[in-house]
């Protein structure tokens, strides 16, 4: 679930900086968008990554050995998150589609068609790692825990490879702006990480499936709550942008 989250997540803040750029924006766009995915999408992945134990079991307890990949897992859609984002930044400031006088040359150089053939070269890629893992890691009698963990660390590493493959592409069409409050996001992460850590110690399993949820839902609330009061106070950016949605929210 929360792997989805975080595909939604790149998906809205990357859909709502495509007609922003189409419409002549800037650099700060992109930087814009990508500080707002860090800013949710960091506690997230952390969040999954420390309650995998608890998550799992709520799904399936059978699913328990998976709990190490899954916090691979959860970073690897973090990169997606920001892979997502620099397609939407690369499409967004292309301009060959609506010049009359662009040949086929021009198509072929275009960010468009770079866009379509990196994530091609990605998919293929992907593909075969998780081919080389499965099939190499049965071959040698691994583990099915290790198994996964390869497999997703496997997964991990070919996005962090593209996201660098398009983030030099992005710096060659623009300047690309990393977020300054990262550091905020990351401490914040660590103390949330840390909070989940020692709150997790107290959930009782056993109790059914409507009770763990809810003991996931406190205790994930706490945390998250806790992370976001320690970023709003020192992040003035995410602070003024809080004001500014919801100022516009309710008048």
């Amino acid at each position: 679930g929360r792997l989805r989250e975080v595909g939604f997540l790149a998906l809205y803040l990357a859909s709502a900086a495509y007609p922003l750029l189409l419409k002549g924006g800037g650099d700060n766009v992109t930087a814009m968008t990508i500080d707002l995915a860090l800013a949710f999408g960091i506690p997230m992945a952390v969040g999954a990554a420390v309650l995998a134990n608890p998550i799992l079991h709520l799904l399936n307890a059978d699913y328990l050995d998976a709990s190490t990949a899954l916090g691979i897992l959860a970073l690897a859609a973090l990169v997606f998150t920001v892979s997502t984002i620099f397609d939407q930044t690369l499409l967004g400031k292309d301009r060959v589609d609506v010049d009359e006088s662009a040949k086929f040359g021009d198509y072929l150089k275009s960010n468009i068609l770079f866009v379509a053939k990196v994530n091609i070269a990605m998919s293929a890629v992907y593909i075969a790692a998780v081919y080389f893992t499965v099939t190499g890691g049965l071959a040698s009698g691994l583990p099915r825990t290790t198994i996964l963990e390869v497999w997703a660390l496997s997964q991990l590493g070919v996005f962090i490879l593209f996201v660098f493959v398009k983030a030099r592409r992005v710096h060659a069409v623009g300047k690309l702006v990393y977020p300054s409050s990262i550091g905020y996001y990351v401490a914040g992460a660590a103390l949330m990480a840390a909070i989940l850590y020692v709150l997790q110690r107290f959930i009782v399993y056993g109790e059914g499936t409507f009770f763990l949820a809810l003991e996931l839902v406190a205790v994930g609330g706490l945390a998250v709550g806790a992370y976001g009061a320690f970023v709003l106070a020192l992040d003035k950016t995410l602070r003024s942008f809080l004001r500014k949605a919801l100022k516009e929210s309710f008048g």
